[in-house]
């Protein structure tokens, strides 16, 4: 089954799977958990975005840019709100994208900037840069 963390908690819980992988805040009560891995987040542009040009970026640096963001009330999103607002960069959600795959692919068609996990495959024509100071939830 495909499911976001929620749901596959949910799941689990009911007794419809016996495990479920997710991006979590926490380990969810009354479930056993194992970490499977930790990725930083990186910021992902086109190789022809003046930002690809710097090779470590701050969260200042997006000042007016065009985002591609997970949809409101996850955790990344939560994480991506939380570090901005706390550093008062304003950005221009330019498309909400569920999934690294479909994040990836908008940046490469120029909707704008992503954050996604480092250990990401990016395509030949997106550069990966890592944001000072921003963490986003554990994956």
């Amino acid at each position: 089954m495909t499911a976001d963390a929620r749901q596959a908690v949910d799941l689990v819980r009911r007794g419809t799977a016996h495990i479920g992988v997710g991006v979590l805040d926490a380990p969810p009560d009354g479930l056993e958990s194992v970490r499977l891995a930790h990725a930083e987040q990186v910021l992902v542009v086109r190789k022809i975005d003046p930002l690809a040009k710097k090779r470590r970026l701050r969260l200042a640096d997006l000042e007016g840019a065009s985002l591609v963001a997970p949809p409101q009330g996850g955790p990344q999103r939560a994480a991506l709100d939380a570090a901005l607002g706390s550093r008062n960069v304003s950005v221009h959600i330019a498309a909400v994208a569920r999934g690294w795959d479909v994040v990836l692919r908008l940046v490469e068609v120029g909707v704008g900037a992503g954050i996604v996990n480092a250990t990401c495959v990016l395509p030949r024509t997106l550069v990966a840069r890592p944001l000072i100071s921003y963490r986003a939830s554990p994956t």
